[in-house]
């Protein structure tokens, strides 16, 4: 895949991989009979792109399905490309969550300009736009699934971004239809 300077967009068809591992309720526990939160742990990973060597992300929170978003560290800026070759980033760890099905865990992003972007090989900057299936450009990346969260038991998503079947270039009359600038 060749990508040209300032002509990325992101189109997000991203799969998930889910691990459930138990823990928790201990037998003979006079508490483990009453409904506890479950817990969630949520990762990133990714699978190399050959033509960068950066894909930045900078995001503020996390929504898990339905419930609240989770608020993260200010600045939190992600370089998706360094949690590849089996390497992954823990976002969230053991986080408590109501326990149901999720369908969906959304990364909202700053609200800035460049809150994503790349560096390819030569080092230069490539702006990025993240655009929904529906040619709607977005503030934040939604990764789709079906995942059960049980009372008692932890859950780990392990996300896999996979940016080489993701990023796609958009021509300058695509980008003019979905109000996106020529530099992108």
């Amino acid at each position: 895949m060749v990508f040209r300077k300032k002509n990325l967009s992101v189109i997000l068809t991203i799969p998930i991989i889910f691990i459930v591992s138990a823990c928790g309720v201990e037998a003979g526990n006079p508490d483990s009979t009453k409904e506890d939160d479950a817990k969630i742990t949520l990762k990133l990973t990714d699978t190399p792109v050959e033509t960068l060597n950066h894909f930045y992300v900078d995001a503020k929170s996390i929504t898990i399905g339905s419930a609240p978003s989770i608020a993260l560290p200010a600045d939190t800026t992600i370089d998706v490309l360094a949690y590849s070759n089996g390497n992954t980033l823990t976002v969230l760890d053991q986080q408590a969550i109501s326990p149901g099905q999720v369908e969906t865990i959304t990364l909202e992003l700053v609200d800035t300009a460049s809150s994503v972007r790349a560096i390819d090989k030569n080092g230069e900057e490539q702006k990025v736009a993240v655009v929904n299936k529906d040619n709607s450009v977005s503030n934040s990346l939604v990764f789709s699934g079906k995942i059960s969260l049980e009372a008692g038991l932890t859950t780990t998503a392990l996300v896999d971004v996979d940016l080489r079947y993701t990023l796609s270039t958009l021509d300058s009359e695509k980008r003019k239809d979905i109000g996106l600038p020529e530099d992108y």
